[in-house]
């Protein structure tokens, strides 16, 4: 895996710090710095990754459903994304298993 390197707005020193993100600024330079290093965007890329981050404390979920609205809203938006895949017509994996 090529390594790429880290953008000039990174400061180390700033890690610890909470300040205003010019975000249209850094919206413009992501732009200009994936093309310099030939990243194309992720809906154009056939490699996918899902990431389901769970928080195993009990008295959040059951106090304000906050896990239970997560885990609903990105279900919803998987079937959704499950049924755009298969109405373009393209073949849903399947994996052997074996006994």
């Amino acid at each position: 895996m090529r390594e790429l390197p880290v953008p000039a707005h990174f400061d180390p020193d700033r890690v610890g710090e909470v300040w205003r993100v010019p975000y249209k600024d850094r919206a413009r330079e992501a732009t200009a710095w994936a093309a310099q290093h030939g990243i194309r965007r992720a809906a154009e890329d056939s490699f996918r990754v899902c990431l389901l981050a769970v928080d195993d404390n009990r008295r959040l979920g059951t106090n304000t459903g906050l896990i239970e609205k997560l885990l609903t809203h990105y279900t919803d938006e998987a079937d959704a994304a499950f049924e755009r895949y298969v109405a373009a017509g393209m073949q849903w994996p399947t994996f052997a298993t074996s006994s």
